[in-house]
């Protein structure tokens, strides 16, 4: 008597088990790539962690082509978190998984650190340092809260190097904020700290055997501060800097393919100064 309800009772559990079924779930996978550097190299070893509220759901890291996979994954609505070591956090939020493949790129911005730095005049100038901590180089642009601004590139980090910009000084407006593509990495106010020794500029003139080397990479080191500055030579072979110490040793570095070459200053005088370097002969492989 009671078997037609027991029937219908096992029909409705059938159907409530295949609109919802136990078995489904889908896979995120994507690409992580640097954002700012040339050709948007992929990122390997970046650590990502799968979020559903405030429950981590699954962990992994990218490998060398950059890419990851959180396979299975349940359907619903998530969170992912991007990280590496000289990187900006990334977050990607509404995360939604069927159960198909969810595909989620992501472009880590490079941490770029950014330092104010003394100035020979600092009532008209202030200028500012960056720091790479990636061996890339990363293009970056720079904005002053008075509203000047430009592009710059900050060298890799196994060149020892620093890129500097300045902007005129405006009073109560001196403060630098960077950015990778549109997102600010950085931001540092300039308090105007005068340097406190003359100033001098540098022609460095780089030759060989044959004549003016074009291309050449050139860094001069404050030897006090440790410093760097780099430059690379123009088709005449020279490059030149300006605003160095006048009281302070310096060492000029420079190299050309296979070929390096340094010499040391004891000090500059106040004003131009002309530093020639000499490249040996390039090997010949026979």
């Amino acid at each position: 008597m009671h078997r037609p309800l027991l029937q219908i009772f096992v029909v409705l559990l059938i159907g409530a088990a295949w609109v919802a079924p136990a078995w489904a779930s889908g896979t995120i996978n994507g690409t992580v790539t640097l954002l700012g550097a040339v050709g948007s190299p992929p990122v390997d070893r970046a650590r990502l962690r799968l979020l559903y509220g405030r429950t981590v759901r699954g962990r992994t890291q990218t490998d060398a082509n950059g890419t990851y996979s959180f396979d299975p994954v349940a359907p619903g609505t998530y969170r992912i978190e991007f990280w590496k070591a000289g990187f900006l956090k990334v977050v990607q939020s509404d995360v939604i998984v069927t159960d198909a493949v969810t595909t989620v790129n992501a472009a880590l911005p490079a941490h770029l650190r950014l330092m104010s730095v003394c100035s020979m005049t600092p009532s008209a100038t202030r200028r500012w340092r960056v720091r790479n901590r990636l061996d890339l180089p990363i293009r970056f642009q720079w904005k002053i809260d008075s509203g000047q601004r430009g592009t710059a590139v900050a060298p890799p980090s196994s060149s020892k190097a620093f890129s500097f910009f300045e902007a005129p000084t405006v009073a109560n407006q001196n403060v630098a904020s960077v950015y990778v593509d549109v997102i600010s990495v950085n931001h540092r106010r300039n308090v105007g700290r005068r340097c406190g020794r003359s100033a001098a500029s540098v022609a460095v003139s780089v030759t060989d055997a044959n004549g003016p080397i074009a291309d050449a990479i050139v860094t001069i080191t404050d030897d006090a501060s440790a410093d760097n500055r780099n430059g690379v030579t123009e088709a005449d072979g020279t490059v030149e800097f300006s605003q160095l110490p006048t009281s302070e040793p310096i060492t000029v570095s420079v190299a050309s393919t296979s070929r390096t070459a340094a010499v040391r200053i004891p000090s500059l005088i106040d004003g131009a100064n002309f530093v020639p370097v000499t490249l040996p002969a390039a090997s010949i492989v026979p």
